[in-house]
Parts: C-alpha cells; structure tokens; sequence
C-alpha cells in the first residue's frame, strides 16, 4: 500500500509525466505519415502516368485509324468512309464514350462530332500527335489531335483528327491500384509501429532492470551501480553513483561524528556529573568551589571537543563534495589569525609573532576554503601555545617557494619525538609529550587534549592538495609544523 500510495504522490506532483516508449513512437509515427503520403501521392502520379501511356496509344491508334479512311473525291475535297468508322471497338471499357471530329487545318468540319474542340492552348501544329485533357458536356474527356495531310494530282490538304473518351476507365484503373497500395501502405505501418513499440520496449528494458537492481537495494547499500545499461543511460548511472558516493561519505561523516562525540565526551560528562555530586556533598566553602572549578574545565575540554569534532565533520562533508576553493591571501589571513591568539600568547607569558620571508612584501596566494583555512591556522597556533610551555616564543611565518605556498608555525618548547611525529597527526592520537612549565612531570599532551588537532591539520592540507611535515626546530630544539600548499 506504501509503495501505491508513493506512486500515487509522485503522480500527483508531477502531472505531466509522460512513456518514453509513447513518446518515441507518436515522434516516429508522424513523420512516417509524411513520409508515406508523399509515397501515395508519388504512387498515384506514377500509375496516373501509366495508364495514360497505354491509353494514349490507344487513342493515338484510334486517331490512325480514322485517317486510313479518308481520302480525296474528284473533286479535290476530302471524304471519309463513315461506314467503316466503328468507334465502339476503339473504347477501352464499356462504361466510356468516344467521340471524333475531323476538320481541316483551316477550320472546315469535315466529320464526326462538331462541337467538339482541341484545347488551344494543346494545338501544336509541329506536333503530329498532340494529348489533352477537356471538358465536353460536363464530362471530362482524355483527347488526341492527329494532325496529318494527304496527296492527290499536285493538291495537298492538311487535316486534324480529333478523337476523345471519358476517363472512367482510367479513374477505375488508377483507383483500383492505389486501393491496393493504400491497404499495403496501412499494413505496413501498423507492422512498422508494432515493430517499432516491442523494439523500443526491448530497448529500453536494461532501464527496468537498473530500477529493480536498485529497488532490491538495503538502504545502507550504497556502493556504484554495476549494471550493464545502453550507452545513452551510462552518464545517468555515473551520475547516480557518484550521488551514492557522496551520500555515503556524508553518513560515513556522520557516524563517525556520533560514534567519535560519544566516545569523546564520555569521560568529561563523567567529570562534570561527579564534580556536581561532590558539590552538594563539600562540607565546606572551598570544596565546593574547588569541585566547581574542576567541572567548570570539564565544561570547556568538553566544549573543545565538540567543537574540534564538528570542525571534523565539516572536512568530511567537504571531502565528499566539491567545495569553492578561490585564491586566498595567505599572507593576511595568517596575519589575522596571529593577532588574534597574541592576548592568549601573552596570558601564558610566551612570545608570539607573525613573519613573512618575502623580501618585496607582497601577498602569498593560494587556492583554499577561507574558513578552513583559518581553522587549521588556529589549531597550528593553538598546539603550539599549549603545548611549548611557558616563556616560549612562537613564530608563525609565511614564505613560499618555486610552486608552493608555505605556512610555518615554530617553537622553542619540547617538540615531539621523530618516532611519534607520524602517530600524532592521526586521529584522537595522543603521546605523552612533556611540558615544561607543568609541576608534575606526568602532565602531559595525552591528558590535556583529544587528539584531534594536528589531525585535523593534516585533513584540511589533503582537502586542498596540501600537505603537513613535522621537523625539528633550530638548533634542534621545539618543532615546526610546516603545511605546503601548490600555487
């Protein structure tokens, strides 16, 4: 019932649907139709043009016939034995009449019907057998005019044969053929169009196909489609499996997002819920505050995280999608994200600075997100201030080289191990990295932070064809965290 009923919906949405198969037929049916009328109408012309050629030899022979029978009186005036005129074994069919005349070339009757005349416009006197179409007694007529001449003791007289009959023995012959032609042109377009409807049907059944590999499809299934589809439906499926790919980068983001935030904020809820038992449990005073202030930093490790995880998260979403990556001044959003951090620099009592290694000054670009770039800024910095100590200096650099743009951040506090320097840019990585103005020697990077920092680093750098290396600062002493990106 679900299924009928989303049909139904999607009906009622889109009215105006309509069969590929339908439409491919009725586009082909018309001009087929075109096609086989001009064919009819060529047909017609063709068979008119036939049966007037038989017939007009025919009538021709009709015409040379009667001329046989004239001949010159004493007199020199021509004659014609009537008698032997028997224009009923000239007709074609007995439903036609036939009518003659003859007259002479100057007008003078000499025989036969009087009233009936050659076109003008048909008279051809440098024509000896002349055809035309006429009317006579409202009735057309198919005639020929045979022009000839005889001789007789030095005289010669010209004379004209005109010899006509109804055309209803055309008409039936023309109409008998195109009856014919007509019912096998229908017969031939009712078996093309059924043809053509199985074939399109055929054609179009890998589309079938493709809607129920995918109908049968979980809803967590979401790799490509591998179906074998026509070539004009492969840029369709390429398009649908690049939409499932996105998709399933975005559900992968978002698991992991909520597998990574309950894992990660498991322990800081677990501080703040007994930090707040032992609130309403202090007996005095300073207990209470003390237990306050413990969860009063749960609170903002928790807020970090959260906020590190959702930053996560937005790379993820921008790995599974193309994003705009306009050119940047790297030169002034690192400047900004320097100034930025130099009251939190100067709250730890270390010396924070912006430097820039182009000699004429001008801005270094690059092709990046905006913001992303400012946050992969501020974790470097961040990193950097929390974890180099107190009295510390931090040098945060712009420079560039053949191709690439370049962003340092350097210290001079403990650095990190090269054997860890590999481990500590994955993913909630944390390594036991002491830090130097910490009065016990077991606090540490791995209880003061989740891990995500340099990872997310090294993600943003990916995004944008870039890349993150660790090295030893000078006189190897602290760390500089250099990020490449090409120009």
């Amino acid at each position: 019932m679900a299924g009928r009923q989303d049909i139904a919906d999607h009906a009622h949405k889109y009215p105006n649907r309509y069969s590929l198969r339908r439409r491919l037929v009725v586009w082909l049916f018309f001009p087929g139709m075109i096609i086989g009328l001009l064919a009819l109408w060529d047909a017609y012309d063709t068979a008119l043009g036939t049966v007037n050629s038989i017939l007009d030899r025919v009538l021709a022979g009709s015409a040379m016939a009667i001329a046989e029978k004239i001949e010159l009186d004493q007199s020199g005036k021509l004659q014609v034995d009537t008698t032997h005129i028997h224009l009923d074994m000239m007709r074609p069919a007995q439903q036609d009449k036939t009518f003659y005349k003859i007259e002479a070339i100057g007008g003078t009757f000499i025989s036969g019907t009087k009233s009936l005349n050659f076109p003008h416009s048909a008279k051809t006197d440098s024509q000896k057998t002349t055809f035309s179409d006429l009317t006579y007694q409202q009735s057309l007529l198919r005639a020929v005019a045979y022009n000839n001449s005889i001789s007789s003791g030095g005289t010669t007289i010209s004379y004209r044969i005109i010899v006509a009959e109804t055309t209803n023995a055309r008409n039936d012959q023309v109409n008998k053929f195109m009856t014919r032609t007509g019912i096998r042109f229908i017969a031939t377009l009712v078996i093309a169009f059924t043809t053509i409807w199985v074939i399109v049907g055929i054609s179009l059944r890998p589309l079938d196909q493709l809607q129920v590999a995918i109908s049968r499809r979980n809803p967590d299934e979401l790799h490509p489609i591998d179906q074998d589809v026509p070539l004009e439906v492969e840029e369709l499926v390429d398009t649908i499996n690049s939409f499932m790919h996105k998709l399933d980068n975005a559900l992968d983001a978002l698991r992991n997002f909520t597998g990574n935030a309950s894992h990660q904020l498991r322990t800081p809820m677990a501080i703040i819920k007994t930090q707040l038992a032992l609130t309403s449990r202090a007996s005095t005073l300073e207990e209470a505050k003390n237990a306050a202030k413990i969860g009063d930093q749960a609170v903002s490790h928790a807020e970090r995280i959260l906020s590190q995880l959702l930053l996560l998260a937005r790379v993820d979403q921008a790995n599974s999608r193309r994003i705009d990556t306009p050119p940047i001044n790297l030169t002034q959003i690192t400047k900004q994200i320097t100034e930025q951090y130099l009251q939190m620099a100067e709250t730890h009592k270390q010396d924070l600075g912006f430097q820039s290694l182009e000699t004429d000054c001008r801005p270094i670009y690059c092709r990046a997100n905006p913001m992303l770039m400012e946050e992969l800024l501020r974790n470097l910095v961040e990193n950097a201030i929390k974890y180099s100590g107190e009295g510390s200096e931090i040098t945060v650099r712009v420079l560039s080289n053949p191709g690439l743009a370049i962003l340092e951040v350097e210290d001079n506090g403990p650095g990190i191990p090269a054997e860890l320097r590999v481990q500590v840019r994955a993913r909630f990585s944390r390594v036991a990295v002491p830090i130097p103005s910490s009065p016990s020697k077991t606090q540490n990077a791995q209880t003061s932070g989740a891990g995500l920092g340099l990872a997310i680093v090294s993600e943003i750098a990916k995004l944008f064809n870039g890349s993150l290396d660790l090295y030893n600062g000078r006189d190897h002493k602290g760390l500089i965290a250099r990020v490449s990106f090409p120009v």
